[in-house]
């Protein structure tokens, strides 16, 4: 699920050269975001960075490095505020478990 004014940012916008060697040192780089992956408002993911099945990236976080899978990331930059989570679009916990989505879903990452 992704929020608007997400930005994905997978190369710089203009080429960098070393002054001495004359070569591009800024090159593109994938971004790679699994699936059930919730991306918040105003969040940028720049270039060469992966985001882990089932996790969370905080409202206007700036993503510089992966985020491993079932983790919460937030902040600039972004860093790993909780582990081993599962996010539903229900308030009850208790749901979770009964929502075939989720607990199917939690079983193939914890395998």
């Amino acid at each position: 699920m992704i929020a608007r004014d997400v930005i994905l940012r997978a190369s710089d916008g203009h080429p960098i050269f070393d002054i001495h060697s004359k070569k591009r040192i800024n090159w593109a780089k994938d971004i790679i975001i699994s699936s059930y992956v919730w991306v918040g408002r105003n969040v940028s993911i720049m270039k060469g960075v992966s985001v882990g099945s089932g996790s969370v990236i905080g409202y206007g976080s700036i993503v510089t490095k992966d985020v491993p899978s079932m983790c919460a990331a937030a902040g600039n930059p972004a860093k790993i505020i909780k582990r081993n989570i599962i996010w539903a679009r229900t308030d009850k916990a208790e749901l979770i478990s009964d929502d075939k989505r989720c607990s199917s879903y939690h079983a193939k990452l914890t395998q």
